[in-house]
């Protein structure tokens, strides 16, 4: 099955390079797929990939399965290898061995396929949220509900429904902390007091 380009992102194409063995992951997303004639279709299933980036394999990511009509809906994607590495000076060199064109680092967007270009940033480029511990992050995780920066300024000073704090108790009798709406925090301790 062919995987679509809408959404296609850095992301996704890093995920998919590891599922293949490529260990540093993705060079470039082509976000276009280059089809011979005798295999193009009048109409096909391509999957809609979503990924966070700490999957290891494309089986852990989200799918949704979607139709197509033209195989230029289709993405693509070159991994990484030593020999496609250009090095220039200004290239910057990820803490695997790749190296990325230096305009890429903190961006929000890992290209480096394990988050050493989005890592001790001062400041970050393209809208990418930038965390109080120096980290990059898409700026669709800010107030997305989802704690991204180490010190939980992404979901801090967010407008719309408060988010209350409880404190749980688990099965292995350790205490946790859980975020719930309000509406849900309230049906919760209703319940502990009958």
């Amino acid at each position: 099955m062919f995987v679509c380009k809408e959404g296609w992102t850095m992301t996704e194409a890093n995920v998919a390079c590891f599922d293949l063995g490529y260990q540093q992951g993705a060079l470039v997303t082509q976000r276009s797929f280059n089809i011979s004639e005798e295999l193009r279709l009048n109409s096909t299933e391509c999957l809609n990939v979503r990924c966070r980036g700490v999957e290891t394999s494309l089986a852990e990511c989200i799918f949704t399965k979607r139709r197509t009509n033209s195989y230029q809906d289709l993405a693509d994607v070159v991994c990484y290898t030593q020999d496609a590495d250009s090095l220039t000076n200004q290239s910057f060199q990820c803490v695997n061995g790749k190296h990325i064109p230096q305009k890429r680092a903190c961006d929000g967007v890992n290209d480096c396929g394990d988050q050493s270009d989005e890592l001790c940033c001062k400041g970050c480029k393209d809208n990418a949220f930038h965390c109080k511990s120096g980290v990059c992050i898409p700026s669709r995780y800010e107030c997305n509900g989802e704690v991204d920066c180490i010190t939980g300024d992404d979901e801090s000073n967010c407008k719309g429904e408060e988010i209350e704090e409880i404190e749980i108790l688990t099965a292995d009798m350790d205490t946790g902390t859980e975020y719930l709406p309000p509406e849900e925090a309230n049906a919760d301790a209703k319940i502990l007091e009958e």
